[in-house]
């Protein structure tokens, strides 16, 4: 396989089944997120989408969109030296300008520090 496709979906769900907050169904998610890259290094997987952010969750409350911005950051920058010692790309697809000003700058720096790597 050269290129898996993933639509992460349902971890507010999850958390409510598993009657936790929210915020550790994204947290969960952001683990799987890692897990799926760490699996397609593994299986040689040239190439892996996620599609993470549509337009319809900038319709959540405003608390879970405010979380969603300050974790958006936080993942990145933690992130970051585990993406540039396995030598993956990171490059996002779509309109960074929806997001908050203080988000974009982390996903500006995560394409920047790894946009000459290859190995996923």
């Amino acid at each position: 396989m050269q290129h898996l496709g993933i639509i992460p979906d349902g971890n507010r769900r999850w958390a409510k089944q598993n009657k936790l907050q929210t915020v550790i169904g994204h947290q969960t998610g952001g683990s799987a997120v890692k897990a799926a890259i760490n699996a397609c290094l593994e299986q040689n997987v040239k190439y892996l989408s996620i599609y993470t952010f549509s337009l319809e969750n900038f319709n959540r409350s405003e608390s879970e969109k405010e979380y969603l911005f300050k974790l958006i950051p936080e993942e990145c920058k933690k992130t970051l030296p585990e993406l540039i010692e396995k030598k993956v790309r990171i490059k996002f697809i779509g309109d960074k300008n929806y997001f908050p000003k203080s988000v974009t700058p982390s996903l500006v720096e995560l394409e920047e520090q790894t946009k000459g790597f290859d190995a996923l």
